[in-house]
């Protein structure tokens, strides 16, 4: 299978990328086979690279590693120009070839001066907030699995409080991480506190 780049207008359109692995060599080893088939420009990032911006990394500059930043032991990657398609038929060979990359970014205006490991910082952030809104929604979702009339009034009451209160976060036009995880422990506690009748 050879994965070839976009057209428009008649001519090719690259897609660069940039893919730190986290410390994982074989998974990096994938990540490169199929970026290489795919004929997409690429970088990788390493350990020590933390302190330089998008920008220079993009550019694939010589880069001095002096007083690097380290990093997490999780993998990203980063693309520049891509298109949605594009970055949709990316990810699907990655998952395809046993590759998947949780997280992901595409470089914009703002982000391109920051230095990866705030950037990387930021994403890692932003998926655990995403990750915690799910769980909530899910523990809200569960509640039609239940049947009021099969616990006490009491043990019932609690609980139906605790998940009310996660639903009027998703009425909110922002809430926090900690709003999430708070709502979070209070309906588990509260499920595991059902009293049957």
């Amino acid at each position: 299978l050879v994965f070839l780049p976009f057209r428009q207008a008649g001519r090719r359109i690259f897609m660069k990328i940039l893919y730190y692995d986290g410390g994982d060599q074989h998974k990096r080893n994938l990540v490169r086979a199929v970026l290489k088939e795919m004929q997409h420009p690429y970088t990788m990032i390493e350990q020590n690279q933390g302190n330089h911006t998008l920008d220079d990394l993009l550019k694939n500059r010589h880069l001095e590693t002096a007083n690097a930043i380290p990093l997490p032991s999780t993998d990203l990657i980063v693309f520049e120009y891509g298109t949605d398609a594009q970055i949709l038929e990316v990810s699907q060979a990655l998952v395809k070839h046993k590759a998947h990359v949780e997280l992901k970014c595409i470089v914009t205006k703002t982000n391109r001066k920051w230095q990866f490991c705030d950037l990387l910082a930021e994403v890692m952030e932003e998926q655990a907030y995403f990750v915690c809104r799910r769980k909530c929604q899910e523990l809200i979702q569960e509640v039609a699995s239940f049947r009021e009339d099969d616990y006490t009034n009491d043990s019932w009451n609690a609980y139906e409080a605790a998940f009310m209160k996660g639903a009027m976060l998703f009425q909110k036009k922002q809430s926090s991480k900690r709003q999430f995880e708070e709502v979070i422990y209070e309906i588990t506690q509260a499920k595991e506190c059902l009293v049957k009748k």
